[in-house]
């Protein structure tokens, strides 16, 4: 059963990392430190561009010199996979393989 908090640690074992991602957007808050699950890293919610559904969370690096200086987290329960052909005109895209190249 999903938990549901306001914050950031409700759902840490159920959260996929990645270095990019698509058809998303950071919310309007302010990155914060607190409570981050990486030290040397800010978060903000990452939403659904079309809806503002929580998809999960965008790191941000708090010094130049740290790498990688973004990525994502995203929260699993928010991760369905389709091929191409079954995609619906309404889905939203995390990832485009063919476009990644992977």
């Amino acid at each position: 059963r999903e938990r549901v908090s306001s914050g950031i640690n409700a759902e840490y074992g159920e959260t996929i990392t990645a270095y990019s991602v698509c058809n998303t957007r950071s919310s309007d808050a302010e990155p914060t430190e607190k409570d981050s699950w990486f030290p040397g890293y800010a978060w903000t919610f990452l939403v659904c561009w079309r809806c503002n559904s929580h998809l999960g969370w965008k790191f941000i690096a708090v010094s130049s010199s740290t790498s990688p200086s973004v990525f994502y987290g995203v929260r699993r329960s928010a991760v369905s996979v389709t091929t191409p052909g079954q995609r619906r005109d309404d889905d939203v895209t995390l990832w485009d393989w063919q476009q990644s190249g992977d």
